[in-house]
């Protein structure tokens, strides 16, 4: 069983890390973080968090009215480090148990991550991870 608060504070210094990046130079589909970005800084997010040992991270994809969003759930807890980009989400990230409102989303796809990444998600994954260590 995972401690939710060690994953609330290693999931809040990700999102503090990717504050930090330079997002013009990333590649463009990265470069209006956190819009639009849901579904691949949720992969990048479960290949740090596998490096740090947890397992059974699930991808979830969701649509809500037209809109679509991606977070990652482990053991039913939703973790989303792209909440910011709706209005009605108060905090940058989400990460709780039974999160009321990632129920609202009907799902679409949920599978177990593998912790592979593209090449542009590696070129992201290394601009978080050289903040990360700072």
């Amino acid at each position: 069983m995972i401690n939710l608060t060690d994953i609330q504070e290693f999931v809040s210094d990700f999102r503090n890390a990717c504050d930090k990046v330079n997002w013009q130079k990333m590649p463009l589909e990265y470069q209006e973080f956190p819009l639009g970005t849901c579904g691949a800084m949720s992969q990048i997010l479960a290949s740090f968090l596998i490096a740090r040992g947890y397992e059974n991270i699930e991808y979830v994809a969701g649509e809500r009215n037209s809109q679509s969003h991606a977070w990652l759930e482990i053991e039913r807890i939703a973790i989303d480090v792209t909440a910011s980009q709706f209005n009605e989400i108060g905090s940058k990230i989400l990460c709780q148990k039974k999160s009321e409102w990632h129920n609202q989303y009907v799902e679409q796809q949920r599978f177990l991550c593998s912790g592979e990444l593209s090449p542009n998600r590696i070129l992201v994954s290394n601009a978080i991870y050289c903040q990360l260590n700072q």
